[in-house]
């Protein structure tokens, strides 16, 4: 979601910059680490973490900046000429002022509960702060605790194989928060998934663990071994053995993306407008009025 919009914006001219926390990262500094600049990708895996890197070799043209204060990385992406931030996984991050919350659920999230009795952060009521709600895998028009905001339905999907591995056998591996449900997807795709290993979310592979994924692979007749993306700019920085890599890529498709995107955009001149009126009212006020 974070990528999508990211590009939404940056095909409105705008220079998005997502600010991350860069969870399970290998080597934390107290510094804001630029992941990528709008030129291109400057940080490592070990400085930026899997997701923010993913992103920035996705993302051309934006802004990616890791660190556990992320006002602190708005401010850094400003001096790299940022002018709208991303927040990925934000709803509850109050440090950081936002000005449009858009909120992804999924059908069973209106039926849980809030931890530690169910998965829940906050109520359902909480919804009633967002701006926008994105249903993964469900209707747009479901009740979503008295939200008055836009309601849009989404779904994921897996890229297909390309002809040339179309008939090949694949050793798939993941290491994100549901395995189970992204190797249902591929094989929905169209993969030809001969075995499988799971590993836990943003796990750190090892030249042994690659090494018996080989293994595997071979003992399943696989021709290939098949990724996520995230996956694989942890294992391309070990991967020790003759067994191609490949991706199968997961996009998240919205049901009316034009009608979203110009949703978004509004939303930003909107409040870009708003601030500007704020501003030029302080100014006329004066200091004291200001303050």
């Amino acid at each position: 979601m974070a990528a999508l919009v990211a590009r939404a914006l940056l095909a409105a001219g705008e220079r998005p910059a997502i600010l991350s926390r860069g969870y399970a990262r290998a080597r934390v500094t107290d510094a804001p680490v630029v992941v990528r600049d709008a030129p291109g990708v400057r940080g490592s895996l070990a400085e930026s973490g899997d997701e923010p890197l993913m992103l920035a070799e996705q993302l051309d043209g934006a802004i990616v900046v890791v660190s556990a204060d992320r006002a602190r990385a708005g401010v850094v992406a400003e001096q790299l000429g940022a002018t709208v931030h991303i927040l990925d996984d934000g709803f509850q991050h109050l440090r950081v002022a936002r000005d449009i919350d858009i909120v992804m659920i999924e059908p069973r999230d209106l039926r849980d509960r809030v931890m530690p009795a169910g998965r829940l952060r906050e109520p359902v009521e909480a919804l009633a702060h967002a701006d926008a709600i994105v249903t993964i895998g469900g209707a747009a028009d479901a009740d979503r605790g008295n939200s008055t905001g836009k309601n849009f339905a989404a779904e994921r999907r897996v890229s297909p194989p390309p002809a040339d591995l179309a008939g090949a056998r694949a050793f798939l591996v993941s290491g994100i928060a549901d395995n189970e449900q992204f190797a249902a997807a591929v094989r929905a795709a169209g993969w030809h998934v001969a075995g499988a290993s799971g590993f836990g979310d943003h796990h750190h592979y090892t030249t042994d663990e690659i090494e018996s994924i080989a293994r595997q692979a071979d003992a399943a007749g696989a021709a290939f071994v098949l990724t996520t993306a995230k996956d694989a700019v942890r294992l391309r920085e070990s991967w020790c053995v003759d067994l191609a890599l490949h991706v199968a890529e997961l996009e998240l498709v919205l049901d009316q993306p034009e009608e979203f995107a110009s949703w978004l955009i509004a939303r930003v001149a909107d409040v870009r407008a708003t601030h500007a009126a704020t501003r030029l009212y302080a100014l006329r006020a004066g200091p004291r009025h200001a303050s």
